[in-house]
């Protein structure tokens, strides 16, 4: 889905879609349509029962890459409030609010949602759809740079998960903090508050919060150029996630994207360690994986990564031309403002090095811009 995100943390945050999915679906995201319709046919031959309802929460999300989100999420909240079902209610506004954070950008849209969530969840105590409908609207202040506003929210809502003794919505308000603190390059603190979410690992359940602070882990050490943190950060999240789709036919291809955005990383590990066959291999492996199923504004890393090794070797114009399809990606989904910069940047230094330095002087004046 065309997420658009500004700042440091953009690429990760585009796969928030993913990330903050309540309960695990037992349809595979990328299941064929055929499927789908036939399963809902079989729904609405159900009677009005929680059966039907945990079909059709299930349908809903195995659409959530197709235009019926919106439709599927809204047949789930007319069913659930028919039958008065509190936490269906709950699952189906928030992704209503979801919808319009992938696919609207509108505010005041997830707010409502959001509002809509709050006193059910509290009264049923749903905590985990609670904090992850609350993430998710301090996310999108943080998209719509209200920073300071996003943090005093998230530090509400780390008061409120100490209160109610809950561990993911306490990891849930650093994260948030961590994503502010980038959008506003106050690196220290971003650091500070994703380590301290990392501190609480080993209590994580949910498998969406462990890919969340490892992703955030991985971006801010390969930022940073802190390799072997980005080794031993990409290292734990592939066992993770390979670990949490065993014995699972229905996990083992939901999250093809996640894969691939490892695989990508593990390629700007190498070339930053100066190991280019072995990122030449590893390049090979990810370009054979970006296929339909692979979130597409992903393509952006890849490029980027492969712009990196081609420097490497001073193919200087193959790299630009690696540069210029990343950005034109981004162009495309206008994922993030920061992202936009660096390829800018990573495009003047490349054109520094074959000793274009006029064409290089207008690139870093554009970035500056």
């Amino acid at each position: 889905p065309p997420h658009k995100e500004k700042g440091g943390q953009g690429m990760k945050r585009v796969m928030l879609w993913l990330l903050l999915l309540l309960p695990v679906c037992t349809i595979n995201a990328q299941t064929d349509q055929r499927i789908i319709d036939s399963l809902q046919q079989v729904a609405y031959s159900l009677p009005h029962d929680t059966t039907r309802l945990f079909l059709l929460k299930n349908i809903t999300i195995s659409e959530q890459y197709s235009t019926n989100f919106i439709k599927r999420a809204e047949e789930l909240l007319q069913e659930a409030k028919m039958q008065n079902q509190h936490s269906y209610m709950c699952d189906a506004a928030y992704y209503h609010a979801l919808y319009y954070y992938n696919y609207t950008e509108e505010h005041d849209s997830i707010a409502k949602w959001v509002s809509y969530i709050q006193p059910i969840a509290e009264k049923i105590e749903y905590w985990s759809c609670y904090y992850n409908a609350q993430k998710l609207l301090i996310n999108s202040f943080i998209y719509n740079e209200d920073y300071e506003f996003a943090l005093n929210e998230a530090e509400k809502m780390q008061q409120k998960a100490k209160e109610t003794s809950n561990i993911s919505g306490l990891v849930s308000s650093y994260l948030c903090m961590a994503n502010a603190f980038s959008e506003t390059n106050r690196i220290k603190r971003m650091q500070e508050s994703i380590l301290e979410a990392y501190k609480y690992m080993p209590q994580i359940k949910p498998i969406d919060l462990k890919m969340d602070i490892y992703e955030q882990l991985i971006e801010h050490y390969a930022d940073l150029g802190e390799y072997d943190l980005l080794h031993k950060y990409l290292d734990e999240y592939l066992e993770t996630l390979t670990s949490s789709i065993q014995g699972s036919i229905t996990l083992e291809n939901a999250y093809p994207s996640h894969f691939f955005y490892i695989n990508v990383y593990y390629i700007k590990y190498y070339v930053g360690i100066g190991d280019l066959e072995s990122a030449r291999k590893q390049i090979e492996k990810t370009q054979a994986e970006f296929n339909e199923n692979i979130f597409k504004p992903y393509g952006i890393l890849l490029h980027e990564a492969c712009a990196r090794y081609q420097l490497a070797l001073r193919n200087y114009q193959t790299a630009i031309n690696h540069t210029d399809s990343a950005l034109n990606i981004e162009q495309e989904y206008g994922v993030s403002y920061r992202i936009r910069i660096e390829l800018v940047r990573l495009k003047a230094d490349i054109l520094t090095e074959k000793g274009q330095y006029n064409n290089s002087l207008s690139n870093y004046e554009k970035s500056k811009q």
